[in-house]
C-alpha cells in the first residue's frame, strides 16, 4: 500500500533529513486517514542534505593524513628527467651510428655534472631500450691535481679529488660498471715547450692520451665523452675568433687508423638540462680546481654565448651546432 502523500514529508527523502523551515510555524499533524481537500495542502518543509561523515573519526577507516597528495618521489623526479635526456641522446646515437650492439664503451668520467648524467644515462638506457653493449669507467687525474698530491700543499685540492673519487667508486658501484682511476703526464716546465701553448691544452691532451692509452689497455674501441651542445658552441667559438677557422666538435671522430672512436652522445643537449637533472638526482656540485679553469679562452666563449641568448638569440647554441655539422659534411664529401 502507498502511503499518503503527506507522510512523505516526515520521512527522510533519498537520504535527507526533514526539518523544518525556521520561518514558517510548525505543520500541523494530519491524520493517515484524511484526504486532503481544495483547500487544504501539505506542510511546508524542505529537506537538507545529511552532512558526510568527518574524515578521520571512527566511521571511516581512512584518515586525514592518508588523503593528502603524496609527495613526489625524488627518485621518480630524477629517473623522467634521465628518460627525457635519453631521448635526445638516443637520437644523436642513431643519427652518427655510435652505439651499437655488442659495442664496448668506456666512459670519461671527471665528476663533473656532464660526464655524471653520461654514465646515468647509458646505463638506464640499457634496461629502458635493452641495449646489449657493456659499460666500463675511466677517471683520469688531471696533471694539476697529481702535482698537487705530491706537494701535499693544503690549497692545492687534493681533498676534493679524493671526496670526487669516492663519488665516482660509490656511483659506479650502485650502477654495476667497473671504474678505473689512472694518473696522467705532469704537464712540462713553460721553458722546455718549443711553441707557446696554453696550459689548458697541454692539460686536455694529457688527459686523453691517458684515457685513450687505457681504452686500448682494456680492448676497448669506443670512448663516451660528455660534451655537450654548449660545448661544441663554444668550440666553434674558439676556432672561429682565435684560430680563423670554422670548425667544432663532430659527434664520431675515429682516431689511430680507427683503433680508437670518441662518441659524444650528449651533442643534442644543452648544458641547462644536465645541471638540472644533476640536481634533482642530488649529486655534488664539482668544479675544475684547476687555478686557471675561470680564465680560461672556453670561459671568454661560454660568456659570449650567454650574453647573446639574454639578448634574445635563445637558439644560439643550436644554431652553432647546426654549423659545426654542415662543415663536418662539407669536409666529408670529396
Amino acid at each position: 500500500m502507498i502511503p499518503p502523500a503527506h507522510t512523505l514529508f516526515k520521512q527522510p527523502i533519498n537520504g535527507s533529513i526533514a526539518i523544518e523551515h525556521p520561518g514558517l510555524p510548525p505543520a500541523a499533524e494530519v491524520p493517515d486517514s484524511e484526504a486532503f481537500g481544495p483547500t487544504k495542502r501539505p506542510p511546508m518543509r524542505y529537506t537538507a542534505p545529511v552532512p558526510p561523515a568527518p574524515v578521520g573519526c571512527e566511521s571511516c577507516d581512512q584518515g586525514v593524513d592518508d588523503l593528502k597528495p603524496a609527495a613526489p618521489n625524488p627518485e621518480a623526479r630524477f629517473a623522467r628527467a634521465v628518460f627525457y635526456l635519453d631521448r635526445d641522446a638516443s637520437r644523436a646515437i642513431r643519427d652518427f651510428d655510435l652505439v651499437a650492439d655488442g659495442d664496448r664503451l668506456l666512459v670519461a668520467l671527471s665528476g663533473g655534472k656532464d660526464s655524471t648524467m653520461l654514465l646515468q644515462i647509458l646505463a638506464r638506457r640499457r634496461a629502458w631500450r635493452h641495449g646489449h653493449y657493456e659499460l666500463q669507467a675511466c677517471h683520469v687525474r688531471p696533471p694539476h691535481q697529481v702535482a698537487c698530491e705530491e706537494t701535499a700543499s693544503p690549497e692545492s685540492g687534493a681533498e676534493t679529488a679524493r671526496h670526487v673519487e669516492r663519488f665516482l667508486t660509490a656511483m659506479c658501484s650502485r650502477l654495476d660498471v667497473p671504474l678505473h682511476v689512472v694518473d696522467s703526464d705532469p704537464l712540462p716546465d713553460q721553458s722546455e715547450v718549443t711553441r707557446p701553448l696554453s696550459s689548458c691544452f697541454l692539460c686536455a691532451r694529457r688527459r686523453r692520451k691517458a684515457l685513450v692509452e687505457t681504452a686500448v689497455g682494456l680492448g676497448i674501441r669506443k670512448v663516451a665523452l660528455g660534451h655537450h651542445m654548449n660545448d661544441v658552441a663554444e668550440t666553434l667559438l674558439l676556432n672561429l675568433l682565435w684560430q680563423g677557422r670554422c670548425e667544432g666538435m663532430l659527434p664520431r671522430r675515429d682516431m689511430f687508423a680507427g683503433r680508437v672512436t670518441l662518441i659524444r652522445p650528449l651533442i643534442y643537449i644543452e648544458e641547462r638540462e644536465l645541471a638540472r637533472a644533476c640536481r634533482l638526482g642530488g649529486f655534488p656540485s664539482i668544479r675544475c680546481s684547476c687555478a686557471f679553469a675561470d680564465r680560461s679562452k672556453r670561459e671568454v666563449a661560454a660568456s659570449i654565448l650567454e650574453m647573446v641568448r639574454r639578448a634574445g638569440a635563445r637558439g644560439a647554441a643550436a644554431n652553432a651546432l647546426g654549423v659545426a655539422l654542415k662543415q663536418a659534411r662539407n669536409r666529408a664529401v670529396p
